[in-house]
């Protein structure tokens, strides 16, 4: 059967609507409202495997064993708090004073006060058994949205640490660049450029006395350290963006791992079940005395009776203390999935920005050329050497080709 369940306080509305009739609903919202109370606007709907609900998946139910709709309340997401936790504050549900209702039609006999007991404790039992399913409902939901954060979370995780990748890489090399640059300046500015490589002027000058060439002649050292200004403050404003998107990627794993804990703690739901467990065996001993009643003495019955339906009423206050603290565990845990999703709606944002700006051009291309400058000349000077071997081995002495 297809039901609605209320996340916030487990309470469950059973449809007697076929899966034909709600896929040509006008508004599913509105109709989810009128059967839960929650505003079309505020509601926040999954099915049971995780899925968000909408419209065009509501045929999906037909493939689902648990065919419950868990119904989220975004207003208490927002609402202040204190307010939210009174107006799903749970109330003891307990009967009247069996005697005190029987006292006013004197005289009874031992049996109809039996009766009473009876009636009073199924009531009670039925009460905390209510209860304790709906606590089940809670935890249900929960670990619904739980999932589907976690299902988020891992998501955006295996796009960071790609991106951290890259990232790290790019901040090591834009850093050892920007501390190496006065070395590589110094360095250029040592290495003479061969003659071979010169003008036929320079080459006369040289000749003439004039000191030659450097490589570092060939590099404006005043506009290098403009260069190496502007890089400065892109490595900074890069490296600044992402300890950021890095920050909130911890705080989105610290938060996933606080919400699988809180969603993880059944301490709750563990004293519910003994509290209906302890009912039970009330229930079970009522229902061996009304069957005995007869047999006892009525002095005896009564003060009985009265011992076990006063501990019967102490479980139905204990439930609905038990209900009140799993409400309220639910609703801050609610609440910090929701803070949670503003950074799993941020982050891949933040994130396609950030690797956008790594794969934009920077003027570290310029230090860059500096840094290999050496290199690149040794490299020419080589190849020069190895084509001139090359040369004399491939013509060897006249005649031997």
């Amino acid at each position: 059967m297809i039901q609605l369940c209320r996340a916030e306080d487990g309470v469950v509305v059973e449809l007697d609507t076929s899966l034909w009739d709600l896929e040509r609903l006008d508004s599913l919202d509105h109709f989810i409202y009128e059967k839960t109370g929650v505003p079309p606007e505020a509601i926040w709907a999954y099915l049971s495997d995780g899925r968000p609900l909408k419209a065009d998946n509501v045929r999906e139910l037909a493939g689902l064993e648990d065919q419950t709709i868990y119904v989220f309340n975004k207003t208490y997401l927002s609402s202040d708090l204190e307010q939210v936790l009174h107006d799903l504050h749970y109330e003891p549900q307990l009967q009247p004073l069996v005697e005190d209702a029987i006292a006013s039609t004197p005289p009874f006999r031992i049996s109809q006060l039996a009766s009473s007991y009876v009636q009073a404790a199924l009531a009670h039992v039925e009460h905390i058994n209510r209860t304790l399913t709906s606590l089940h409902y809670q935890q249900r939901a929960l670990q619904i949205s739980s999932s589907a954060l976690d299902h988020h979370v891992l998501a955006i995780s295996d796009s960071f640490e790609a991106l951290a990748g890259i990232a790290e890489r790019e901040l090591d090399r834009q850093a050892k660049l920007l501390g190496g640059l006065e070395a590589d300046l110094e360095i250029v500015s040592r290495v003479r450029v061969h003659k071979e490589f010169l003008s036929a002027a320079v080459r006369r000058a040289m000749e003439a006395g004039d000191k030659g060439r450097t490589l570092g002649d060939y590099v404006s050292r005043v506009k290098m350290q403009q260069v190496a200004a502007s890089c400065v403050k892109t490595h900074e404003e890069l490296k600044a963006r992402f300890e950021d998107v890095q920050e909130a990627m911890a705080r989105l794993s610290r938060g996933g791992d606080e919400v699988r804990h809180a969603v993880g703690n059944n301490s709750s739901i563990e004293d519910g079940e003994a509290c209906a467990r302890r009912a039970q065996e009330l229930w079970e001993k009522i229902s061996t005395l009304n069957a005995s009643v007869e047999r006892v003495a009525p002095e005896k019955a009564l003060q009985e009776f009265r011992q076990l339906d006063d501990a019967l009423r102490i479980e139905v206050e204990r439930i609905a203390d038990i209900k009140n603290v799993y409400t309220e565990q639910c609703i801050y845990t609610i609440r910090r999935i929701s803070e949670l999703n503003t950074d799993i709606v941020a982050i891949p944002s933040a994130m396609s920005a950030l690797q956008a700006s790594f794969r934009a051009k920077t003027s570290f291309s310029h230090i860059a050329r500096l840094h290999s400058m050496l290199y690149a000349y040794g490299a020419t000077i080589v190849e020069i050497v190895r084509r001139k071997e090359f040369g004399k081995s491939y013509k060897g002495p006249r005649g031997s080709r």
